[in-house]
């Protein structure tokens, strides 16, 4: 159906729009889905793991304002269900789709090779990510850089029907009792199949819109990947434009630059953790991609007039009124 020969080939060949129609349509044609997960934040406050267990090895995805399926078209995707014991792990192989609704976050274990497909629902936009992960030859256990990439961002809005699929997808996934599998099974694949019509109906983009569209692709890949060391060399390669032209953008369209966008994006994220996980100070710090607690203290500090510790406490207190970045 997929293989990361095909996601190269299309990389290199084909114009995104028609990369993820043709892989949508093998999608629907030969995947049968055989289960639907239903979100769940990892790390509740009944995980007796130590506060302190090491994330080294684990990725975050999310949390996103967005609601957004997870489909692994080969390979395994493990999300973490108790730090300490892997063996409850929430293993997912072909087939097996993720719903995961605006503001839902998890970990994942970095430990092999995967290729997914998952799509972003936005209010104004869909956003359609195909990537391979695999864990880089010669680096620690669970740590991994080697991606390979391609997105698409269409430039009209979600129809009505569209948006109707997406309520009903939420409502039958949003039950705290176990899911009827098929009432999800059945939402699921009406939900595909008008992602599938909305990408045939598409129309060509703006060419003077360009550069804004650019923009906001950097911005969404900025957000998923805030736990990644990101830096304008980075970003910059993952859109084939220079450095120098990654600033120029930031400059063109952003109200900050690109190091002061992604340290308020990274502290915005540390207080959603804060307020609604049970991941220690130091967990979040390199969940957030801050890459040391003292540093991720300092910043934190600075912008809130608070330690995170103490912010969280007061928040739970009652008491908190927290800045924005």
């Amino acid at each position: 159906m997929a293989t990361v020969r095909a996601l190269r080939r299309m990389i290199s060949e084909t114009p995104p729009c028609h990369a993820f129609r043709q892989l949508l349509q093998s999608v629907i044609d030969e995947c049968v889905l055989s289960r639907i997960s239903v979100h769940e934040d990892s790390f509740s406050a009944s995980d007796p793991s130590p506060r302190e267990t090491s994330l080294g090895g684990a990725s975050l995805s999310g949390p996103l304002p967005h609601p957004r399926l997870i489909l692994p078209l080969s390979g395994e995707l493990r999300v973490i269900r108790n730090r300490a014991k892997p063996s409850l792990d929430d293993v997912m192989r072909v087939a097996h789709l993720r719903w995961i609704p605006a503001n839902g976050w998890f970990f994942i274990r970095n430990r092999t090779a995967r290729l997914v497909l998952s799509i972003i629902y936005h209010s104004d936009c869909t956003r359609y990510v195909w990537f391979n992960r695999e864990p880089t030859p010669g680096a620690p256990i669970g740590a991994e850089t080697s991606l390979t990439l391609l997105q698409y961002r269409t430039p009209a809005a979600p129809s009505a029907t569209m948006h109707q699929a997406l309520r009903m997808t939420n409502a039958a996934l949003s039950s705290k009792d176990p899911v009827d599998q098929r009432l999800a099974l059945a939402s699921m694949n009406n939900l595909l199949a008008w992602s599938l019509y909305e990408l045939d109906q598409q129309p060509p983009p703006v060419s003077t819109s360009g550069s804004q569209q650019l923009f906001d692709d950097i911005l969404a890949f900025i957000l998923e990947h805030l736990d990644d060391h990101l830096d304008r060399d980075k970003i910059a390669a993952s859109f084939s434009i220079s450095s120098d032209h990654l600033t120029r953008l930031f400059r063109e369209h952003g109200s900050c630059g690109f190091t002061e966008f992604v340290r308020a994006e990274r502290l915005d994220r540390a207080r959603t953790l804060l307020a609604s996980s049970s991941l220690s100070v130091k967990e979040i710090s390199y969940a957030c991609g801050f890459g040391g607690v003292d540093y991720f203290i300092k910043c934190f500090r600075e912008k809130n007039g608070l330690p995170p510790l103490h912010w969280r406490r007061q928040r739970a207190a009652g008491r908190d009124n927290p800045q924005d970045c």
